[in-house]
């Protein structure tokens, strides 16, 4: 299996309340995406909790059988 991992980090200007709900709404729509791409076979949408400065807030772990499912998904 192929892994594809894609980091997402939040513009600054949010408050604390804010952030976290921005990554809420970030992360339902990310979690939708295996049901309009048959061609993940694997996929998780993680959301930081530590929120340590200069880290990303959501990540996505995909995993494909080849490149070229892996570059439907990119298309």
């Amino acid at each position: 299996m192929l892994k594809h991992i894609v980091l997402f980090k939040l513009k600054s200007n949010y408050n604390d309340q804010e952030k976290q709900q921005a990554k809420k709404e970030i992360a339902d729509v990310l979690k939708k995406l295996p049901e309009y791409i048959p061609e993940i076979l694997y996929y998780e949408v993680i959301e930081n909790q530590a929120n340590r400065l200069g880290g990303s807030e959501i990540g996505i772990i995909s995993g494909f059988k080849n490149f070229d499912e892996l570059n439907t998904y990119r298309n």
